[in-house]
């Protein structure tokens, strides 16, 4: 157990480090918005449709229809979904910003946006969410926020 929390605690020092090995991760985003159903924050990562059915359908239970779940190839590809849970206003965004493999993990570097506390912003519950395909393998996904 300590092994594999030292492993991990290692990447994230690593991560933070000037000299540090990373290969930039091709991704493309597939959805995004601030209305999602998505109640509690969360990252996830989807290897199969079984996995997304349920989440694809908490994500769009305020939308009718529900959107087909998206076609991929999971033999090439990864399904990433960060969502930021349920707030009370707008003007919060969730963002990707790069995907790095370092060692053998993919890093995750994604932005939150808050709204400024003298900035004006809409009076509704919102729920960002961002999705994006990321190549297939085994290495471990982590999430860092920048």
């Amino acid at each position: 157990m300590f092994k594999k929390f030292g492993s991990v605690l290692l990447i994230f020092f690593a991560v933070t480090a000037c000299n540090v090995e990373a290969e930039d991760i091709d991704f493309t985003v597939i959805a995004t918005s601030a209305y999602s159903g998505v109640i509690k924050s969360g990252n996830h990562v989807i290897t199969s449709d079984a996995g997304l059915n349920a989440l694809w359908n908490e994500i769009y239970s305020n939308t009718v229809p529900i959107p087909a779940l998206p076609e991929i190839n999971y033999q090439q590809s990864r399904l990433i979904i960060l969502a930021l849970g349920q707030k009370m206003t707008g003007g919060f965004a969730i963002q990707i910003e790069a995907v790095k493999k370092i060692e053998s993990h993919f890093v995750v570097f994604y932005s939150i946006r808050r709204p400024s506390k003298s900035g004006m912003v809409t009076q509704a519950i919102t729920s960002p969410f961002v999705a994006a395909i990321i190549p297939a393998g085994t290495e471990k996904v982590l999430f860092k926020q920048q």
